[in-house]
């Protein structure tokens, strides 16, 4: 793919999302009606077949390509026909009498995925320009997707409100602004941290969406304590609380939308020139804040609706229990309040739109009332529907024999994405800032653009162990047997740290029982504690660490010294990266370092208590996916020494060096990524979380060697030329560190295979065994980086002296005689490093 000047290049990224007009409401419909046609057919095949009850990998493949795949194709490859999919999806099943669920779970899943494969997909020609945001009028998918995650967020705080006005605990007015306040930080501090990151990196940024410095998560940030002062008002307002929300979001919206028309409010939103001042640079977050606090409230509105139909049960059925434990009344009642929730903002939005009437339009970039009463019209619709979908099947009897049947009765992908909302949308800018860096989006070929977006759909899955943590895949769950063994019930009194007091038969029958999936115990004092199992409630205080996964105490020196030299490398790399302007080189080394701080770390607290799953969830993903994007710096490298020295001499074209090990980098990553995270949810138990992860680590060992391969044999092809010209020596110092850096990273990952080989059974001596680990992953893979620092490209390919040294390469090849080597990046660009 071709990249020109990165100036040009990023002023191309500008004009692809500006100046746009957007699409009908009626193609946003049938688009987004392929959520719920993809939810009607799991709902088929659940119902029918119990396709998702044992949650095995096709289970977990058919649920991907459902609720996450058709939403991916709605919106790019199949954006001109989306009937057509709505057909395609719905059709093979007869419309059978669908099975209970939670109906939100879905309705804000779909949301989500909506969100953000759009936030990635938008910067690729695949993904139809009528999608993307407007400028200024009309409306686009994007511009309801945000909208819609604004009272989706709104829709589920109801939940919090209700359970702390029904307890009677309620704080007073200031005490709730400055909780709500504290609870805004952390999303004030991401703005801020996109705010660097965009205008460090020269991010390319659409400035008349926001302003020159806002962000959306700087919107999100606001929200909770203007909440908290609305909340206070609609406490005196009338009831239900879901009518006052109702009335006081759309005051809100008029006061608003009559300032806009009477006053020189829009002209100076629209037109006026930025001053130096920040609420002139910004004026598009500040305002447009008031419409996205009024979509907020209307969504908060609309959970009260739900949550108070619960009432009394609500509070007293499991956290679980959604608005399947209603009876049929109360369904019927649901119903009719979405019904009836669903129909005022419409008939609101078309008199406001009507020429006949006000003759307003949507604008996003306003958050105007017309665009707030779309958006409320919208989700209002989507809730229903989804409700009508989950109320036309029969309904279960909640006793406790039937809470396993009420967890399968919902997609498991959609509920990773409903619980884990923010973070996924955090993931996915953070993913879809890396691609942008890394890959020239504008010029991908379809297919291109497909295998980078359905990467990036699972890649999001799989962060921070979502995939294991939630979905929980499985594929034989052995039986879990709770028995009391004497020979297992030691009793250690108050003592602080145990001593490994078991007799050696006695620890050899726990090891066989913990690998055989049985639940080990201790009794302390009367007080039982698991080990293994679901009820694992160990700590380092009352049970010895042999019966910890791995057996030991992670060393607390060492992760601490990893964590202080990843960081160092990382201030390093930043001040090279900032200095050459080495992007994308730089980007894979920084999230390998953060990466691999954040696994330590989680070492750290399994040092603490080797049973947390918190630390185990987290080290176990981290520190498996960490190398890779190492590696992906390296595979950028081998095109740029390719060019560097004769491309002629390559057996593959040097643009193919890039695309095929880095395309084989991803398929690494999201291996890795989701076996740790199923082995992760059972503290090791799932072993196709293990065959998945030996898998990536086996395919990266043969994309490494391969690599390694051609590398040799570019080297032996192009020798005449390194001995004749002889190469300046800064080259073969960054070749060196390069080769060196490759070399620790395949033999940490030969060194995964054998240790995983076992899987986590407690008698592997692989995994039990910390030495090893050390040497052969920690040593390995911070030598690597520390490699990298030594092999950055700016001193080799960017500096004066490399130039030079260019300039004296080429003379001497002319004099002898060979053909000259051509730099290409003046010509094709494919990458910047």
């Amino acid at each position: 793919m071709a990249n020109t000047n990165p100036a040009d290049y990023k002023a191309r990224k500008e004009a692809f999302v500006s100046n746009l007009s957007g699409s009908s409401i009626t193609e946003i419909n049938l688009v987004t009606l392929v959520a719920a046609a993809a939810a009607f057919l799991w709902t088929a095949l659940q119902k029918r077949y119990g396709f998702f009850q044992s949650y095995g990998l096709l289970a977990f493949t058919t649920d991907f390509l459902l609720n996450v795949g058709a939403i991916l194709f709605a919106v790019t490859a199949y954006s001109s026909a989306p009937l057509f999919l709505n057909l395609a999806l719905i059709t093979p099943a007869s419309p059978p009498r669908l099975v209970v669920r939670p109906f939100l779970t879905h309705y804000r899943g779909a949301m989500l995925v909506v969100t953000v494969v759009a936030i990635l997909a938008v910067d690729f020609p695949i993904f139809p320009r009528r999608f993307a945001k407007v400028e200024t009028w009309g409306t686009s998918l994007m511009d309801l997707g945000v909208g819609s995650f604004v009272f989706s967020a709104g829709v589920v705080s109801s939940r919090a409100l209700f359970k702390t006005s029904r307890s009677g605990k309620r704080p007073h007015l200031a005490s709730r602004v400055l909780q709500a306040s504290r609870h805004a930080i952390p999303l004030l501090v991401l703005g801020i941290i996109r705010l660097i990151s965009v205008k460090g990196l020269d991010y390319a940024e659409h400035v008349t969406e926001y302003g020159v410095h806002w962000n959306f998560f700087f919107t999100m940030a606001l929200l909770p304590p203007f909440v908290e002062l609305a909340d206070a008002l609609v406490d005196g307002f009338v009831r239900p609380r879901s009518l006052s929300y109702a009335l006081l979001a759309l005051a809100i919206s008029l006061v608003y939308e009559v300032v806009l028309d009477n006053t020189s409010l829009l002209a100076y939103i629209l037109i006026s020139p930025r001053g130096p001042d920040l609420l002139s640079k910004n004026r598009e977050g500040v305002f447009s804040f008031i419409g996205y606090l009024a979509i907020f409230l209307s969504g908060r509105g609309t959970g009260s609706t739900v949550v108070q139909l619960r009432d009394d049960y609500t509070l007293k059925a499991p956290k679980h229990l959604n608005a399947s434990d209603l009876t049929v009344r109360e369904r019927q009642r649901l119903l009719r309040g979405l019904a009836a929730g669903a129909a005022i903002p419409v008939a609101l939005y078309c008199l406001s739109t009507s020429i006949y009437a006000f003759n307003l339009t949507v604008s996003r970039r306003l958050a105007n009332l017309p665009y707030v009463l779309w958006v409320v019209a919208f989700n209002h619709i989507q809730i229903y529907l989804f409700a009508l979908i989950e109320a036309c099947g029969p309904q279960f009897s909640y006793e406790e024999a039937d809470r396993a049947q009420l967890k399968s009765a919902s997609s498991k992908i959609m509920q990773v994405f409903n619980k884990n909302g923010l973070v996924i949308f955090l993931v996915a800018n953070l993913l879809t800032g890396l691609v942008n860096l890394t890959f020239n989006t504008l010029d991908a070929s379809g297919i291109q653009a497909m295998a980078i977006l359905i990467a990036y759909s699972a890649a999001r899955l799989s962060s921070y162990g979502l995939v294991g943590a939630e979905v929980g895949l499985e594929v034989t769950p052995g039986p879990i047997k709770k028995r009391a063994c004497e020979a297992l019930a030691f009793t250690y009194g108050h003592i602080v740290h145990p001593p490994d007091t078991a007799t050696r038969a006695a620890k050899s029958l726990a090891l066989a029982n913990m690998s055989d999936q049985q639940d080990i115990w201790f009794n302390v004092n009367g007080s039982v504690y698991f080990a293994t199992g679901d009820n694992t409630n160990c700590t380092i205080a009352v049970c010895p660490v042999w019966a910890s996964v791995y057996g030991y105490r992670p060393s607390l020196p060492f992760s601490s010294l990893l964590i202080a030299l990843y960081a160092l490398c990382m201030a390093i790399q930043v001040g090279l990266g900032v200095y050459y302007k080495t992007w994308s080189f730089m980007a894979a080394v920084l999230v390998g370092c953060i990466v691999e701080i954040l696994g330590y770390a989680a070492r750290i607290l399994m040092y603490n208590n080797p049973w947390g799953d918190a630390g185990f969830i987290m080290q176990i993903v981290l520190i498996t996916i960490g190398p890779v994007f190492f590696a992906a710096a390296i595979y950028v490298m081998i095109y740029r020494i390719v060019l560097y020295i004769s491309p002629s001499s390559s057996r593959v074209p040097p643009v193919l060096f890039y695309w095929i090990f880095i395309t084989c980098d991803i398929i690494s990553l999201v291996l890795q990524a989701v076996g740790g995270a199923m082995s992760s949810t059972s503290n090791g138990g799932s072993q196709a979380g293990v065959n998945i992860a030996l898998a990536g680590l086996a395919f990266q060992v043969a994309t490494l060697t391969s690599f390694c391969v051609l590398a040799i044999d570019f080297a032996w092809r192009s020798r005449r030329i390194s001995t004749t010209t002889g190469l300046p020596r800064r080259f073969l110092v960054f070749v060196f560190f390069l080769s060196a850096a490759a070399i620790f990273i395949l033999i940490r990952c030969c060194y995964r295979v054998y240790e995983l080989s076992e899987g986590y059974s407690r008698d592997s001596e692989a995994l039990r065994s910390q030495p090893p680990f050390i040497a052969l992953e920690g040593v390995m893979i911070v030598a690597a980086a520390w490699c990298l620092v030594g092999a950055h490209p700016g001193p080799v390919f960017y500096s004066s002296a490399a130039r030079q040294d260019k300039r004296s390469l080429e003379e001497k090849l002319r004099q002898d005689g060979s053909s000259t080597t051509t730099d290409e990046e003046g010509k094709t660009g494919v990458v910047v490093v």
